[in-house]
């Protein structure tokens, strides 16, 4: 009998281990709306209203840690319409890093016309988890790329100014590689393998190596830019990472730590597509 007690004692112990990541969960309301003219599909325009709803719904819940990054501008000047959307899809799917939505229903969808375009509207009733706690002001950084807009084999450098002494980590997520290697490691490296920082910083050290902003592997159809993203982890202590992740993985991998002991920056940037490679 004692030791079915000890084990019963310990299912429900690693089932709660289990459920710590999205311990704050709750029923919500979220609207999201995407004007689009004749170029872009009503599919892809209501997916990204819906998007944008379920990230409307976790910042209902969990506040504006649930922000666009708004110091990238998805481009419009492209071959179809639907392109500049998967850009915006983009950046409402990493927008909803630290929250998830464990299940939802659409309440309502309409396509109208308003003020000479279409406009998808979606509402929706979701049950949502975020990362429990509040995020810790000391580690607050001013996080930088030194253009928003690169060609291939131009230099990208990040600037990094934390108020403390914090432990860094750089990651880039290439929402168009393979799944399973979506979010690499960049920092530390092998070059540069102390990652325990006390003052403003320029990555990469220019003694050490060069970032290169080159086109991914598979480039999509009725492209003429690309959207990537560096994603800078601060925390308080040192963080065993992976060199690769998918976008899941990495977003499973942040729900694990504690809110208050780490911080996530985001910063996303364009590449510009010669004519040659489109």
């Amino acid at each position: 009998m004692d030791n079915n007690n000890q084990l019963r004692k310990s299912i429900i112990a690693l089932l709660l281990l289990c459920s710590v990541q999205y311990a704050w969960s709750k029923n919500e309301e979220g609207n999201g709306v995407y004007y689009f003219g004749p170029e872009t599909s009503e599919a892809s325009a209501c997916q990204a209203a819906l998007e944008a709803a379920k990230l409307d719904a976790l910042r209902n819940v969990g506040g504006e840690r649930f922000s666009q990054d708004e110091t990238m501008m998805c481009s419009e000047n492209e071959k179809s319409g639907d392109a500049a959307t998967q850009c915006l899809l983009n950046k409402l799917t990493w927008s909803q890093i630290g929250g998830d939505i464990q299940s939802l229903h659409v309440t309502k969808q309409v396509v109208s016309d308003e003020l000479g375009k279409r406009r998808c509207e979606v509402n929706i009733t979701a049950q949502v988890s975020v990362i429990p706690g509040v995020n810790n002001p000391a580690l607050d950084s001013v996080v930088s790329l030194n253009q928003s807009i690169y060609r291939p084999g131009e230099e990208l450098t990040l600037q990094i100014a934390p108020q403390q002494p914090v432990y860094l980590t750089v990651f880039n997520w290439i929402p168009y590689e393979k799944v399973a290697e979506q979010v690499t490691r960049i920092f530390p490296n092998k070059m540069e393998q102390n990652n325990h920082v006390s003052h403003e910083l320029i990555l990469p050290s220019k003694q050490y190596d060069h970032w290169r902003v080159d086109l991914p592997n598979r480039i999509p159809a009725n492209r003429r830019v690309l959207d990537e993203y560096v994603m800078v982890v601060v925390s308080q202590n040192p963080i065993a990472w992976q060199d690769h992740y998918s976008f899941d993985e990495f977003r499973n991998k942040l729900a694990e730590l504690p809110i208050d002991q780490v911080r996530l920056f985001k910063r996303g940037f364009q590449i510009m597509i010669p004519q040659q490679a489109q």
